[in-house]
């Protein structure tokens, strides 16, 4: 279990570089404002899918704990 959670962690590392880039979208506020982060589509979609994948990821844990106990 634990070889595949570092398999997955180290895909992932290797694949984030490559989907974060700069996008259109910096000219309306700072680039690294708070502002930027909240009102851009992009952010909040990478952003919902990252709390998405950890809740799935918690529901999994916490069935195959029970399914062990």
């Amino acid at each position: 279990m634990r070889t595949r959670i570092f398999t997955l962690f180290a895909f992932f590392a290797f694949l984030l570089p490559t989907v974060v880039s700069a996008h259109a979208g910096h000219g309306t506020f700072d680039g690294i404002s708070f502002w930027h982060y909240l009102t851009s589509p992009l952010h909040l979609i990478s952003a919902m899918v990252v709390l998405g994948l950890a809740v799935i990821g918690i529901w999994y844990l916490i069935k195959r704990r029970r399914q062990i106990s």
